[in-house]
């Protein structure tokens, strides 16, 4: 199965691929802590279910527009994807599908950009 790193950004996923897997979680865990802290969220408790912490950000970002679509603010789109990063960095180390979720996630809450400069992937 394609995971969204390997669709969205295939250069990241391929270079993360290349790594120890001790280094992709490590890494993958560092970018999303950086993440939830950049967009203003706390560092959840170690004893924290991140699973339903994650679902209970992302469900508070939610509001209906004046026709009735449920939107997200920019703010509670990158706490969420900051969160479910936490989330899935969380069990990184259990799998490869994980590992590239949360760097994923990481990408969409701090942008591309950043990432690959973060990475050492800018040229």
């Amino acid at each position: 199965m394609v995971t969204r790193l390997e669709q969205v950004h295939p250069d990241i996923a391929t270079w993360l691929q290349g790594l120890p897997h001790d280094r992709q979680v490590e890494l993958v865990h560092d970018l999303a802590l950086h993440a939830v802290q950049s967009t203003g969220l706390s560092v959840p408790p170690e004893a924290t279910d991140l699973s339903e912490w994650a679902a209970d950000i992302d469900s508070k970002g939610w509001s209906r527009d004046a026709d009735g679509q449920w939107v997200q603010t920019a703010e509670a789109f990158a706490h969420a994807r900051a969160a479910f990063a936490l989330r899935d960095a969380s069990t990184a180390g259990l799998g490869s599908e994980a590992t590239k979720d949360s760097l994923y996630e990481s990408i969409v809450a701090l942008g591309p950009d950043f990432v690959r400069t973060k990475l050492g992937l800018t040229t």
